[in-house]
């Protein structure tokens, strides 16, 4: 095999002798020494004929030939040649029909257009041929000619779009092509690699494959951005990578100067194609950076697609010095929401920030993907035990996606993927008979609201009530507005004149009394006339009459007791205004009493009070924290301020946190694929509890600590302090039940997501069962034995008691069963408790002190708003989160 260095040489040298042996045309490659080659892609067949368009490779201008081999033939054979150009708008503007005779064991070639045209100059087409033999049996070719003007990075927005175009012929692709115009899509992510790099027809071939995508979508007006990845074991092997890296790079954006924007990797921090760690991929980077540079000096270079968005690996990144290089930072940010993802790029921003950096985030893919063969969660009311999410929540999520990616300033989103013909994943927009998901609409629809707008602020992702304001070009302004939990009553109220649509572009009308109910899908609203988001010059606080000398937001109070919090407005804007308060951030079971809306004259404070009631079983010895605000005439809002209370006592659970990990080996983050590490077997004693949240009655010795704390098979993830994640679980049971008790201490709790199929994006603790006591023996998915409880210890507004979610993740799925679990729990700021008495029935055990159980206990750390760590007892395999395979062992004891 042709090593890949020797491969470039080859390439540059004939790129070389091409333009030394003849005059060229300006706009003419140099990727190859014969400027005629045939064609590419799928070569039709009619009997032993075989169809190929010879193009010429220097100029797409130039239309082909056809060529008919029928070398394996032993008969002669004619054919009719319809051929046909299309051009941008679907008007076949040329047609020429001819024959063309072959004979037995040769080839023929003809111009499909001889004698009428030769070149397209300043346009774009389809050219087709249909082609029938004598039988009546038909074939068709097609290829995209043309001259187009480059599209400039400029034109990009963050209206983007993965398009698999390498899959798809000429004809599919115009097809594909107005569609993503008419739903307001401006730049394409296309496919590029090392995966072909065999032999150098293979290597000119993809550098040709690529040009005529791009053709295709600068005709339409799409700005191109390149993905160059997936590097094969040649290259891996190879002792002058970055030599390689570089040359391949200059090449191609020689080839494309003017014409694209690049990013160099996917997910390879996570093993797509690669899996290499932070300071091997910014050597990487930093190479193929500097051959962009030396070919297309004002081509955009961004970063490889950094898996998960994981930010521990950017961080160390951007430390080793990919970023000297890089104008974007590109990053993949699936999740449970969208607001979780987009919390991952803001996150992304202020490590860029913090290395002093200024680059773009391109989130080059992100979406939701669908399934609907779940059924409804009893306790959430949502469809979550799925392997992915309905078409509904599809649509209604993408919306979310880019209105909060553009109010938060993310300059590109390409939701992944466009169109679903050969496509065994589900995110695609466009059915592979090319009818439309209501997702598609949804995209067009918010294109058409915010195409070009100028974001106003609005609410952080977070927020259980979304609101988020723009100005459009024409001055007129637009609100998009939802909820984190569906039938939530605004906090705002509508004037008669506003109008209201749902995310389809269908009125919605408003209740009488103007205040909407927000659900899952976006609201846009018009017809207002919105300021900013932030009332800047009115500060909501804790300033009030006491003395500054001691901190005015930290409060005590005793458990079942009334505490008083400042909610002081002042108004330093020239005009007076109307204040209500607004809670951003509670804790289940404490009661809120609130004052009345106000009104704040110009240069005035108003000093109110909040209550707030502990509940009368509040941990004591630990805080407890709240945000709050003030409403400003009804659509404008001050900027935040949080307090805390610490509830008076000891705390009872010290003697707990001191449980130490046992002998078993540890996860080790040398080795981000090592596993078997943890403690393979748990015990659980012989008795009952009383499940209400408070674990006085467990002792000490019980618990285990959840002490295998990574993120699953992603380089340089970094792992979570003890202040950041710790957990401990125990165990009893009798001849009913399985009774777990758990305590967790977290820096930042965070119940966003319960919407995905495993509530990835919330804090949640999991229990993962088997009845199966011989591991060998146990499914590799879930099975009616086996049983996955995700639970956390209230809901997304703060407000709920612990909520269940038993999860299929490919198995078998189960409905009306949360009810049967009992659970409890007492949340604080920093940590929780959570008990839960699960029926043995619910997995077919038969419990007996002896008996073996499956058992994993997972947890997922979130923190600013999406997953950053998993903690578990036992790691034996990476099928930890959904595979009855990879549990250790509860054995019910004494």
């Amino acid at each position: 095999m042709v090593s890949h260095r020797q491969l470039l040489g080859a390439l540059f040298a004939a790129a070389a002798l091409s333009a030394a042996a003849a005059p060229m045309p300006e706009n003419s490659g140099m990727v190859c020494d014969s400027m005629i080659v045939n064609g590419w892609g799928v070569k039709p067949v009619l009997g032993d004929t075989q169809f190929i368009l010879e193009r010429d490779a220097g100029d797409f201008t130039i239309l082909p030939n056809l060529i008919a081999d029928n070398s394996r033939g032993k008969s002669a054979a004619e054919y009719t040649i319809d051929a046909t150009l299309t051009d941008i708008n679907g008007r076949v503007f040329a047609r020429q029909e001819s024959k063309l005779a072959v004979p037995a064991g040769g080839r023929s070639k003809a111009d499909p257009f001889e004698g009428t045209r030769q070149r397209l100059n300043n346009q774009v087409a389809l050219f087709t041929a249909e082609i029938a033999d004598a039988a009546g049996r038909t074939t068709r070719i097609s290829g995209i000619f043309g001259e187009a003007a480059p599209v400039g990075p400029e034109k990009a927005d963050v209206f983007g779009m993965n398009v698999h175009f390498g899959r798809y012929d000429a004809d599919q692709r115009w097809k594909l092509y107005p569609l993503l115009k008419k739903a307001g899509v401006s730049t394409v992510r296309t496919d590029s690699s090392f995966r072909n790099f065999k032999t150098r027809e293979e290597a000119r071939e993809t550098l040709l494959r690529l040009k005529e995508a791009i053709l295709g979508q600068e005709a339409f007006g799409f700005e191109s951005m390149v993905l160059v990845g997936y590097f094969p074991p040649g290259f891996h092997r190879s002792a002058e990578k970055l030599v390689t890296a570089r040359e391949w790079m200059e090449l191609l954006a020689r080839e494309l100067k003017g014409r694209a924007s690049f990013h160099y990797g996917n997910e390879t921090n996570s093993g797509w194609g690669a899996f290499g760690a932070a300071a091997d991929m910014a050597q990487l980077n930093n190479a193929m950076a500097i051959g962009t540079e030396a070919g297309d000096p004002g081509a955009r270079r961004g970063s490889f697609g950094i898996a998960e968005g994981d930010i521990a690996y950017l961080d160390r990144f951007l430390e080793a010095g990919a970023g000297d290089r890089l104008d974007a930072i590109c990053l993949h940010p699936y999740g449970g929401t969208p607001e979780a993802s987009v919390a991952k790029l803001l996150a992304a921003r202020g490590v860029i920030r913090k290395h002093g950096g200024n680059q773009q985030i391109w989130a080059t893919e992100v979406g939701f993907h669908t399934d609907e063969a779940g059924k409804r969660n009893e306790l959430t009311g949502n469809l979550t035990g799925v392997s992915g999410f309905t078409l509904l929540h599809q649509r209604q999520l993408l919306a979310r996606l880019f209105v909060l990616a553009l109010s938060h300033g993310i300059e590109r989103i390409y939701w992944y993927d466009f169109y679903g013909l050969k496509d065994p994943e589900t995110f695609y927009l466009v059915n592979p008979d090319l009818t439309l998901r209501d997702s598609y609409h949804a995209l067009a629809e918010c294109a058409r609201q915010l195409k070009g707008a100028r974001p106003l602020g609005g609410t952080a992702p977070h927020e259980l009530i979304q609101r988020h304001y723009f100005r459009r070009a024409d001055g007129t302004t637009v609100m998009a507005a939802w909820a984190l939990a569906g039938g939530v009553r605004a906090d705002f109220r509508l004037p008669a004149n506003a109008e209201a649509a749902d995310d389809l572009g269908r009125p919605v009308a408003l209740p009488p009394d103007r205040v909407p109910v927000l659900g899952d899908g976006v609201l846009y609203v018009t017809g207002l006339k919105l300021p900013e988001f932030t009332a800047r010059k009115v500060i909501a606080g804790t300033l009030d009459e006491r003395n500054f000398n001691r901190p005015m937001s930290r409060f005590t109070v005793r458990p079942g007791g009334t505490v008083q919090i400042p909610w002081s407005v002042w108004n330093g804007s020239a005009a007076p205004v109307e204040a209500a308060p607004a809670v951003l951030r509670r804790l289940p079971g404490w009661k809120i009493g609130l004052p009345g809306n106000i009104a704040v004259e110009p240069g005035k404070q108003h000093n109110g009070k909040i209550l707030l009631t502990a509940p009368a079983d509040a941990v004591p010895g630990v805080e407890y924290e709240f945000t709050f605000a003030a409403n400003i005439d009804g659509l404008q809002r001050t900027l935040p301020y949080t307090v805390r209370v610490a509830a008076e006592g000891e705390f009872p659970y010290r003697a707990i946190q001191q449980t130490a990990s046992g002998s078993c080996p540890m996860w080790n983050p040398m080795d981000e694929s090592k596993a078997g590490t943890g403690n393979p077997e748990l015990t659980a004693r012989r008795g009952s509890a009383k499940i209400d949240g408070d674990l006085a009655e467990w002792k000490p010795e019980e618990f285990f600590p959840i002490d295998q704390k990574f993120q699953w098979i992603l380089r340089d993830s970094g792992i979570p302090s003890a202040e950041d994640w710790s957990g401990w679980i125990a165990f009893r049971w009798d001849e009913k039940k399985l009774y777990a008790a758990v305590l967790v201490r977290d820096d930042e709790l965070f119940f966003g997501d319960f919407l995905s199929r495993d509530w990835r994006d919330s804090d949640n603790m999991r229990l993962f069962l088997s009845s199966v006591a011989d591991p060998a023996k146990r499914a590799k998915t879930i099975t009616g034995d086996d049983l996955l409880l995700i639970m956390t210890p209230t809901g997304v507004a703060r407000t709920e008691g612990p909520m269940l979610n038993i999860a299929s993740l490919g198995g078998l799925v189960r409905s009306g069963m949360e009810s049967q679990v009992e659970m409890k729990s007492r949340v604080w700021k920093s940590g929780y408790v959570l008990e839960a008495a699960i029926p043995f029935s619910l997995f077919n055990a038969k419990p007996a002190e002896g008996t073996v159980l499956g058992l994993n206990v997972m947890a997922d750390d979130c923190d600013g708003g999406f997953r950053q760590h998993v903690g578990m007892t036992y790691y034996k395999s990476p099928n930890y989160w959904n595979s009855p395979a990879a549990l250790g062992n509860l054995k019910l004891g004494k």
